[in-house]
């Protein structure tokens, strides 16, 4: 059963980004003069920057983290900690978490590759 709910949790990363691809592309094609696709193309490319930023910023994080509660836990089990093998089962939990976290932000940045080439494409093409 949790193997589904993982499975169901990447078709819907992967779904949701079909979706904000559809708008972009539906989006674009509503447009009708120059500078309306100059100044949707740009903005669409600060949207980009943004959730790139993001991004970058969850990964940093993300790897900080698991450093960390690595650390701690070498600490504890230096000190003889008895409850170290019960947080360590944890950790291993916590870090699957984080690395189907991880494969999912690679997936939308995957998705936002897309949409910045789109954009780029949008802005330097001569329609």
């Amino acid at each position: 059963m949790e193997r589904l709910f993982i499975f169901l949790g990447y078709l819907w990363s992967v779904c949701t980004n079909v979706v904000y691809l559809g708008a972009v592309l539906f989006i674009f094609s509503k447009l009708h003069e120059r500078f309306e696709v100059i100044v949707v193309s740009i903005l669409g490319l600060i949207y980009v920057t943004v959730r790139a930023i993001g991004f970058g910023h969850f990964m940093t994080y993300a790897q900080l983290a698991k450093a960390i509660d690595h650390q701690f836990l070498n600490i504890r089990r230096l000190l003889s900690d008895g409850t170290v093998e019960h947080d360590e089962a944890s950790m291993v939990d916590a870090t699957k978490i984080v690395n189907r976290q991880v494969a999912k932000a690679y997936i939308d940045a995957a998705f936002l590759s897309l949409v910045w080439l789109f954009c780029l494409y949008q802005l330097f093409t001569n329609t």
